[in-house]
């Protein structure tokens, strides 16, 4: 099995990604991709939320045009989607959502929950062990499900907990449950195994075989060199079928204002 779609791309605007966008496309082109999604690190309507790996609000029409103009380009060759990779933040997500409703043309969200909405980076990175900090991220994780706005869940491994492992079981089967009730495919993610991160992590995936979700393999490409790594691809895929995991290739876009 070879896949023919990424969702998960990113550009320079987050300031920890490289290269060109046509670059991107050149390479998913070369590799046999029929679409590729940028979901770049979102802008909030606040510059202050941790402006070091996202681009600014100011940036984003620009981030857009870019994408359109490869469009023009490319539009015969593959298919480019416009696309965001969003924390979900209680008290700036419909602000968020209002400024790209009046723009229109973004066409899809993923959740990359790196931290809880209130603590900064306490998910991703850094170990820690305390359960109250795990349980308020899978909160915020179920809450951001259930605005029905996002199209697949990022690395939702992400979280590097170390304490408790019957208490992370207990958590992950939590996150795994209500993103199934929601419909709401799991991502593998490229990144993580790319870069030797503690992600993806088998004890997580373990849960989402027994619970039945269904997973997207997310490239998550910060340089071109991540798009099409077939090497890298199969891992991820055979990860997917150790745990008895149903693989979601193309995905439906679905309208995100309506």
């Amino acid at each position: 099995m070879r896949q023919t779609a990424n969702y998960h791309t990113h550009t320079h605007r987050c300031h920890h990604a490289y290269g060109c966008e046509w670059e991107y496309v050149e390479r998913a082109i070369a590799g046999g991709l029929k679409t590729l999604g940028f979901s770049d690190h979102t802008p909030w309507p606040k510059n202050d939320a941790w402006p070091k790996v996202r681009m600014k609000m100011e940036q984003l029409p620009e981030y857009i045009e870019t994408i359109e103009a490869l469009r023009r380009i490319y539009g015969d060759r593959i298919q480019l989607l416009i696309g965001l990779e969003v924390e979900y933040l209680p008290d700036q997500f419909e602000a968020l959502m209002e400024q790209l409703r009046e723009d229109g043309r973004v066409q899809y969200l993923i959740l990359g929950q790196h931290f809880h909405c209130e603590e900064g980076y306490p998910a991703s990175g850094k170990p820690f062990k305390e359960k109250e900090r795990l349980a308020r991220w899978v909160d915020n994780m179920i809450e951001g499900f259930h605005t029905g706005k996002f199209l697949y869940v990022a690395h939702p491994d992400v979280a590097n907990f170390k304490g408790n492992p019957f208490f992370y079981k207990k958590q992950m089967k939590r996150l795994c449950r209500a993103a199934k009730e929601c419909g709401l495919p799991l991502e593998i993610n490229g990144q993580g195994y790319r870069a030797g991160f503690y992600y993806p992590q088998n004890r997580f995936w373990k849960i989402a075989g027994k619970e039945g979700c269904k997973v997207v393999i997310g490239m998550d490409a910060h340089k071109p060199s991540g798009i099409c790594d077939w090497k890298e691809m199969d891992h991820l895929m055979r990860i997917a079928k150790r745990y008895g995991l149903e693989i979601l290739d193309e995905l439906e876009i679905k309208e995100l204002f309506a």
